[in-house]
């Protein structure tokens, strides 16, 4: 139902896509209530938002309930809602007994009604808004512990890349808006296919946009930031990781007709994500805390994303972010449980002495599952139902470490086999509904898909490499690779000289200060 006031339409459904972020803003507001009064109200709000974003799904268009024609964008906001009730509710308890719990609930709130509005905007003006609060929001919650020398470095990093990204974005939007007269999204992606004539600014905004997703997504060498939040409390890593840093996806979901012109965008967006989820999946291999360890995940997720957004596999790019965000929440906010695992396997002497990965279990699964793919593709060209070959190429490599472990555990391949079809069927389905959301898979250039393909195979390779061999002949590669290849030293050596900052003493720093990744091993 649409109403017309003065020279301004709109619809109620419109209208309602704002009321989740609207109830996470009012909760955002402090009161001089009980101390619990404030949690009460934030968990409400996090329940009606979860509701009217539900309900955001369908759409009314004359009486007639149809499916939001933006569902990408609502399946986004409907994960950011189901996110906020868990992380609430874990942090109600987690808080339990902390100062500033009202500041925290306040910027906790905050956080999820602006990342709300990036799912939602019609405008881009409006997104870049909401990006920007977001994020600004995000660094009251990183600086709980203000007194941690190790937290106030890391949002120094990520305030100074932060801004950069966005000052970027805003130049290309200005541009935009000068070029097409318009900031709708939807009339810009309109144009975009429609009006080949506008060339050049086309070309600027997708390379801004790409860059402004590179420095947001935490890629190397730029990616310091993110691993060293974990001064943080944990409710905050757990929103950082699994939605914070996914709104870089989003915008690129939401504005994919603009990479789709330029192929310039769609290399830099490959390349930036293959480089860092080889070099970021090898790191994450030598890591220790569970915390950390999740941390370069993050990193390496992040860019097997922007690859694939690079390589126009926009399905798996949405597929991806809903179970990353589902993933990596549930990871962080059960870190402790692991912790505690671990250390009862300790106490009891249980804890399993790791072996060298054997090869044949890792490459076996890539000479069944290659040919197999390969031959459905065949048999699938041409309709509907058929995947792009570069993601055949990804998804084999994907799940040939399900393969491999089914194969070590029990030897059965029969069993592990029947147990890795059921898995690919489930994905096959989720992935057909996930391409026609998002719409169909654009074919690129030979150069980024075989980029692509190739940096995966290469990730693959390594790490059986890093498994399989002994651990005294790789020690000084290990120093190396442990340490990020020092990308991030360098970096912040740069940042300090730019911005310098002050960073003091406290009680409650690591012991050790003689070494940034000192903290964080």
């Amino acid at each position: 139902m649409r109403k017309h006031v003065g020279m301004v339409s709109f619809s109620f459904n419109d209208v309602s896509l704002w009321l989740p972020g609207c109830c996470y803003l009012l909760a955002a507001v402090p009161g001089r209530s009980h101390a619990r009064a404030p949690w009460k109200r934030a968990v409400l709000a996090t329940w009606a938002a979860l509701i009217f974003s539900m309900a955001s799904l369908v759409s009314l268009e004359d009486g007639v309930p149809q499916l939001a024609t933006d569902l990408p964008g609502h399946c986004m906001l409907v994960l950011i809602s189901f996110l906020a009730v868990v992380i609430t509710r874990y942090s109600q308890s987690y808080l339990r007994g902390e100062h500033r719990q009202q500041r925290f609930l306040s910027a906790l709130m905050a956080t999820f009604g602006f990342s709300s509005a990036v799912m939602i905007a019609p405008r881009l003006d409006l997104l870049l808004l909401a990006w920007i609060l977001s994020s600004v929001a995000l660094n009251a919650l990183l600086l709980y512990y203000p007194d941690r020398r190790a937290a106030r470095m890391a949002a120094h990093k990520k305030f100074l890349v932060s801004r950069t990204a966005e000052a970027i974005l805003l130049a290309g939007t200005a541009l935009l808006y000068r070029s097409f007269g318009t900031l709708n999204i939807a009339a810009l992606n309109q144009k975009v296919l429609t009006e080949p004539r506008h060339r050049l600014p086309v070309l600027v905004f997708s390379l801004c946009l790409s860059l402004a997703v590179i420095l947001k997504s935490a890629q190397l060498p730029l990616h310091g930031w993110l691993i060293q939040v974990m001064e943080a409390p944990t409710p905050v890593s757990a929103l950082l990781h699994a939605g914070i840093v996914n709104l870089g996806g989003v915008l690129l979901l939401r504005l994919h007709p603009f990479l789709d012109a330029e192929p310039c965008a769609q290399l830099l967006l490959t390349a930036s994500g293959v480089t860092t989820f080889v070099i970021a999946g090898v790191v994450m291999l030598t890591r220790v805390s569970i915390k950390v360890r999740l941390a370069w995940s993050t990193c390496a997720q992040m860019g097997f994303l922007l690859a694939e957004c690079g390589a126009g596999l926009y399905g798996l790019a949405l597929l991806h972010l809903i179970g990353h965000s589902l993933y990596k929440s549930y990871l962080f906010l059960s870190s402790g449980n692991v912790v505690q695992a671990y250390g009862e396997d300790v106490s009891l002497g249980e804890l399993r002495v790791l072996r060298h990965a054997r090869v044949w279990p890792r490459v076996l699964p890539v000479l069944i599952l290659a040919p197999t793919f390969w031959g459905a593709h065949a048999l699938l060209a041409g309709t509907a139902y058929a995947i792009e070959p570069v993601a055949l190429v990804v998804l084999a490599l994907g799940v040939a470490p399900l393969l491999a472990t089914g194969l070590e555990e029990d030897g059965s391949l029969g069993s592990a086999l029947a147990r890795l079809l059921s898995l690919l069927a489930l994905y096959y389905g989720l992935h057909l509904c996930a391409g026609a959301m998002v719409g169909a898979e654009t074919n690129r250039p030979w150069m980024v898909s075989a980029l692509f393909a190739t940096g995966m195979a290469l990730l693959y390779s390594v790490q059986i490499a890093v498994r399989a061999c002994d651990a005294r002949r790789i020690s000084r590669l290990r120093i190396w690779v442990f340490h990020g290849f020092y990308l991030d030293e360098i970096f912040t050596r740069y940042v300090l000289a730019l911005w310098p900052i002050k960073i003091g003493e406290s009680s409650s720093d690591s012991p050790s200060k003689t070494s940034t990744h000192g903290e964080y091993a």
